[in-house]
């Protein structure tokens, strides 16, 4: 394999035979603030965790490091993935998971900007009320957690579908997926609202 040619498919397929993850129980005081606003807004409907990404692998990590998360089925193949699955227990809807349009990029530059939004126009039966540059001082620090300073290492990916049955079907059901190679940490943020 060149350093440019993309693994084979048994080579990929080998990753994820091989790949490890785990649950990374440790959370920020800064994201555990976020998380809480959310609670705050939208109930019960918020899940937030993070997960350490498997030691470096060549096929994998060929992917990985060209933003090929697509190609590779990380989507639908991460969530079932050993170590994965017993943290997050939900059930995959039935979706084209290599399909642009059900993960799309998103920013590590936007990303404060877009928690900030949604925790200022808040659920249906929100109990979150602060002013906004209290909101985004608090976002900026959630993300600025994650990210590390390391934004040409991390990726943003968004969806704003009911992609598994933790969530609703309401026109605000949005996932953000931040995945810092850099630290090989993996931090999943879902909500969803009442109505």
């Amino acid at each position: 394999m060149s350093k440019d040619s993309p693994p084979s498919a048994e080579a990929l397929a080998a990753s994820w035979t091989n790949v490890r993850f785990s649950e990374d129980t440790a959370i920020s005081s800064a994201m555990q603030a976020t998380v809480t606003a959310f609670k705050k807004s939208f109930g019960k409907k918020v899940f937030f965790k993070s997960f350490n990404l498997a030691a470096p692998d060549p096929a994998f990590d060929w992917y990985l490091t060209r933003n090929r998360f697509h190609e590779m089925g990380f989507f639908e193949k991460f969530w079932r993935a050993p170590g994965v699955t017993e943290a997050f227990p939900f059930k995959l809807a039935e979706l084209d998971y290599s399909d642009m349009y059900v993960f799309e990029w998103g920013s590590a530059y936007t990303l404060a900007g877009m928690w900030a939004w949604a925790l200022d126009i808040g659920g249906a039966n929100s109990a979150y009320h602060e002013k906004p540059l209290t909101i985004k001082a608090l976002t900026d620090a959630a993300a600025a957690a994650l990210i590390q300073d390391k934004y040409d290492e991390t990726f943003v990916i968004e969806c704003n579908l009911a992609w598994n049955d933790f969530f609703w079907g309401d026109a605000l059901d949005k996932t953000w997926i931040i995945i810092n190679l850099a630290t090989r940490k993996l931090h999943v943020l879902m909500i969803s609202d009442v109505d």
